[in-house]
């Protein structure tokens, strides 16, 4: 079978002959195409299919459609080829998935995702009357294939690691006889490059008595809900920690600026924190400890 979807028979007598041409080829189910003569007794004649459903090609050669140089006449001759011009059917692969197992997200990846697993399991079912194999694409270009089972399913995972950035997965069945389906809904995400860097606290301030202002390191405070400023990757969620305590979230702003109340710390020395996480789960080095002093406690 020929890249075109044609069919290339090959005619071979037991010597030289001679007369032999296209014209003397009867064709069923296909449109005759190109003729070559190889050799003075081996001629093919490609044929392209016109059916229009699973059937055959099937070409015949009368007796005497050709002689040799003492004048006898060959013998007819007939041959067939099955013909699978139908592709998928749409819906021949299902229950698919894309999923994230490296890191800490893990779990399913949706439209509109980020992950930080380069090498991204894609999975589902085919339906095994239809389809033999799945051709995975990424961003429009094919990037491997899988094997469906017998049971259905199929799996791939990428050989190399995607590059970081947009990427769109898409499916599209294959049948025995090399016929393509459409190509499936596309999940497009977003892959994460490494971890982002760590947030900085630009300043931790007191709103609340009669001293107010900027609190400096190791200094004393009577504000149990301090406000803190930073820095850090834009669309990241910067995490302010007491130890081990989390004790206020917020995301970070289109300018890589955030600013956080903490949760009311009780009085006592207080090592403040923070660290930045993206969408993918990946997170950033902590800062430095920023230590308060809560001292609410009236002078006797």
């Amino acid at each position: 079978v020929g890249a075109d979807g044609s069919v290339v028979f090959t005619f071979t007598f037991s010597e030289a002959v001679k007369g032999f041409d296209a014209s003397k080829i009867k064709i069923e189910g296909g449109v005759a195409g190109d003729f070559v003569a190889v050799s003075a007794s081996v001629y093919t004649l490609a044929v392209k299919p016109n059916l229009t459903e699973n059937g055959e090609v099937k070409v015949h050669v009368a007796a005497g459609a050709a002689h040799d140089a003492a004048g006898n006449p060959s013998a007819a001759a007939d041959a067939s080829q099955s013909v699978d011009p139908v592709a998928p059917p749409a819906g021949s692969l299902h229950d698919i998935v894309l999923m994230d197992d490296v890191g800490a997200v893990v779990g399913e990846i949706k439209s509109g995702d980020q992950t930080d697993d380069s090498k991204p399991t894609y999975s589902g079912k085919a339906n095994i009357a239809d389809v033999a194999l799945v051709q995975i694409y990424d961003n429009n270009k094919i990037i491997g294939n899988a094997v469906v089972g017998s049971d259905g399913s199929w799996s791939f995972e990428p050989k190399t690691p995607l590059a970081a950035g947009p990427h769109s997965f898409q499916a599209q069945a294959v049948d025995a006889a090399g016929n393509v389906g459409e190509l499936t809904d596309a999940v497009s995400f977003q892959l994460d490059g490494p971890a982002p860097a760590a947030p900085a606290i630009t300043g931790v301030y007191d709103d609340s008595g009669t001293i107010t202002g900027n609190i400096q390191k190791g200094y004393p405070t009577d504000d149990k809900q301090p406000t803190i400023e930073g820095t850090a990757t834009a669309g990241t969620i910067v995490k302010i920690w007491d130890g081990e305590v989390m004790v206020g979230s917020v995301e970070v702003d289109a300018s890589g600026n955030w600013t956080v109340t903490t949760d009311a710390l009780g009085d006592g020395e207080h090592k403040l924190t923070a660290t930045a996480t993206d969408g993918a789960g990946q997170v950033s080095p902590s800062t430095g400890e920023y230590l308060v002093l809560v001292d609410t406690v009236p002078p006797g």
